[in-house]
């Protein structure tokens, strides 16, 4: 018996050593170039680097990214990056009347499927909004393992599970 647990052991080590190794050679699949911003908008569009850097581009510095363990995974001792705000301004969301703005969220998807959702009234009426970043350099350099964009809230305590990389997509959805 002592003998199957020590063989079933090993099979489960074996098994995870390859997925990461996979993961960790299949990364560079998932960079992306641009992100289409669509949904319920009245202007879609494509962002490149280039089209963040014509923007209200903000140079943000101190920023942590930490997971929910508590370990910090990355330290951005500086950035540049646009507000999501002011790209979901760009786009001009399609809002009937007023009081449905609480219906309106924002998904951020990333290449590898990774989604985050912020909230509408979070973006234009928290303290989060103004911290809640499409960068697309860090520490003086173009962002590239990562993907060329990424989205992340420097706010959040554990900014880890809103820190998306390899950003392809935001579309603006009301709920229902």
């Amino acid at each position: 018996m002592k003998r199957i647990k020590l063989i079933f052991i090993a099979l489960i080590l074996l098994i995870t050593h390859h997925v990461s190794q996979a993961q960790t050679v299949s990364d560079t699949n998932y960079v992306t170039e641009s992100v289409i911003v669509s949904g319920k908008i009245k202007n879609s569009m494509v962002l490149t680097v280039e089209a963040l850097k014509g923007m209200k581009v903000i140079s943000g510095k101190g920023a942590t990214i930490t997971c929910s363990s508590g370990e910090h995974k990355k330290v951005l001792k500086t950035f540049k990056a646009v507000l999501l705000k002011d790209i979901i301004d760009s786009a001009s969301v399609l809002i009937d009347r007023k009081k449905d703005r609480g219906k309106f969220i924002v998904v951020v998807t990333a290449s590898d499927q990774y989604t985050v959702v912020f909230s509408y009234n979070e973006l234009y009426y928290g303290a989060a909004g103004n911290n809640i970043y499409v960068m697309f350099e860090e520490n003086a350099l173009p962002l590239t393992e990562e993907g060329k964009i990424i989205v992340f809230c420097s706010s959040d305590i554990v900014s880890g599970p809103r820190h998306v990389k390899w950003v392809k997509s935001i579309e603006v959805k009301e709920i229902q």
